[in-house]
């Protein structure tokens, strides 16, 4: 019998170009790509901020009082990633952290204009479960979470103030969505990314 090989061209994941965010769908179980609402591009992500977060899958050996291997224990892994958002406006504010507009401001008497503008946030949960999907380097593949866990933070990075973002894959397995998904194909987008 002759050997064979699992792929006749390898495909990589390289890099990363975007990440998107999708609204929460209704109903998980009814869900399915094509119902999928409102892709959204969450522009400028530091370079080199994102990193992927994940446990990797383990064994544990338990072993006799020889020190020898009776049986393996098996851990699943996990999927997850971070990254920095480098942006600090009203929209971006409002998605990850529900801000607040607060209307009574300052009067201009003590240097600051009557006309400023103020957010209040980060006095309740970051905490979000919607689709994400993280984009490679020539926008071609796509990895898409369906039901991801997502948590914001304000964080400051050299010089520059933004809000670092941690996804974690949530459990799914219904027909049409399982926990990570990879997509073929290039994005369109509607204005220049």
């Amino acid at each position: 019998m002759a050997i064979g090989k699992i792929e006749a061209l390898n495909k990589h994941f390289v890099g990363q170009s975007d990440i998107i965010m999708f609204d929460k769908p209704a109903d998980y179980a009814a869900a399915k790509l094509s119902t999928l609402a409102n892709p959204e591009s969450l522009g400028h992500i530091k370079l080199d901020s994102t990193s992927f977060t994940g446990e990797a899958a383990s064994i544990e050996p338990l072993r006799n009082e020889k020190g020898k291997t009776y049986y393996n224990l098996t851990t699943e892994g996990t999927f997850g990633f971070e990254f920095f958002a480098a942006s600090t406006s009203s929209e971006m504010l409002t998605e990850f952290f529900g801000a607040e507009t607060i209307s009574d401001t300052f009067t201009g008497a003590n240097g600051i204009p009557a006309s400023a503008t103020v957010l209040g946030l980060m006095h309740k949960p970051a905490v979000l479960e919607r689709p994400i999907m993280i984009v490679n380097d020539t926008a071609d593949r796509s990895i898409i979470i369906p039901r991801a866990k997502i948590v914001a933070n304000l964080e400051m990075d050299g010089k520059e103030v933004g809000i670092r973002v941690n996804v974690s894959a949530e459990a799914i397995d219904t027909i049409n969505l399982k926990t990570v998904m990879f997509v073929e194909g290039e994005l369109a987008y509607t204005t220049d990314n």
